[in-house]
């Protein structure tokens, strides 16, 4: 068994102003033909980046986001439920353009 090399990453869940989710689609080639998988945007964190840069880089690089209102990372720990309805902590967060 082939042993996983881990990295530090990050993932966006982006909306739309209908809430429509933005998902990326990835082709991973295989000896017996490829697999398509649908995962939200998102990649590694490179050396001496934040989160919040790599976050930003990617949403760019990937998706071709522009915007300036992202939300801050908040602790991987925290209850999906509490995301979902508000009662986790955590601000909106300018990037700048």
């Amino acid at each position: 068994m082939a042993l996983m090399r881990l990295r530090r990453s990050v993932r966006a869940i982006v909306l739309d102003e209908g809430d429509r989710v933005l998902l990326c689609r990835f082709v991973l080639p295989k000896p017996t033909g490829p697999i398509v998988v649908w995962a939200a945007p998102g990649g590694g964190v490179e050396r001496g980046e934040s989160v919040l840069a790599a976050l930003q880089r990617e949403l760019r690089e990937i998706a071709g986001y522009r915007g300036t209102d992202l939300f801050s990372p908040r602790d991987l720990a925290t209850p999906l439920a509490a995301l979902i309805d508000g009662r986790a902590p955590g601000a909106v967060v300018r990037l700048g353009r």
